[in-house]
């Protein structure tokens, strides 16, 4: 999956795939200064489907990537089958 990024922002950003119940899935970090490629496991594939919301956030330099999100998210998105 290629991405945009926000080179504007000084912290790390996250991209989260939230599951069914809710539950934030770390899909890393998005990079500064061109696209970003995201490799996705055949587990986290499973949680990408019609429906799921995908979330940015901003998180803390010390310690990223983090597991969860660190921050309240910037931006979501609900993922739509065409």
């Amino acid at each position: 999956m290629a991405l945009p990024i926000f080179p504007h922002l000084a912290k790390p950003v996250k991209l989260i795939v939230l599951d069914r119940d809710g539950v934030p899935r770390s899909l890393g970090l998005i990079k500064a200064g061109g696209i970003t490629n995201v490799a996705v496991s055949d587990a986290v594939r499973s949680l990408l489907v019609d429906g799921a919301v995908l979330a940015v956030s901003l998180e803390t330099a010390e310690g990223a990537p983090h597991t969860a999100p660190s921050s309240t998210p910037i931006a979501t998105g609900k993922i739509f089958a065409i």
